[in-house]
């Protein structure tokens, strides 16, 4: 089962003390056929080589509203604005909109699975 999978994992980034990254190599600038376009392959290369040099380590990161999750400000050889999908897209309402939507789907998702209080909490929330 899921649950017994994602459990294991935790306690082996837990004992080795990994670092985890989760990396975007999609969409960018909006939704697929709204204006939005994948990221380039020089720019998904940099960014995975920052991760695996250890170079995310010591950046600076703010906290992602909505999915919960830690982006670095900045990389080396990368526009900043990139690393921040709220930054990318010129309608801010659509983002909001197409965030949420998938949120939702995260949270419907995840109801099937019976985990932690302490997982569910570090998952997305809506966006108000």
């Amino acid at each position: 089962p899921a649950t017994v999978y994602a459990e294991l994992l935790m306690k082996r980034i837990d004992q080795s003390g990994a670092q985890v990254y989760l990396i975007n190599t999609g969409w960018t600038n909006g939704a697929y056929g709204e204006g939005g376009n994948r990221f380039s392959i020089p720019t998904t290369r940099a960014v995975v080589q920052a991760a695996v040099s250890n170079q995310l380590i010591s950046q600076p990161t703010e906290i992602l509203p909505g999915f919960n999750l830690s982006i670095p400000l900045q990389v080396r050889g990368i526009d900043a604005k990139v690393l921040d999908p709220r930054k990318t897209w010129a309608d801010t309402d659509a983002y909001r909109t197409k965030t949420n939507l998938l949120i939702d789907s995260f949270i419907e998702n995840f109801k099937q699975f019976t985990v932690a209080e302490k997982i569910k909490k570090a998952g997305p929330e809506k966006l108000v």
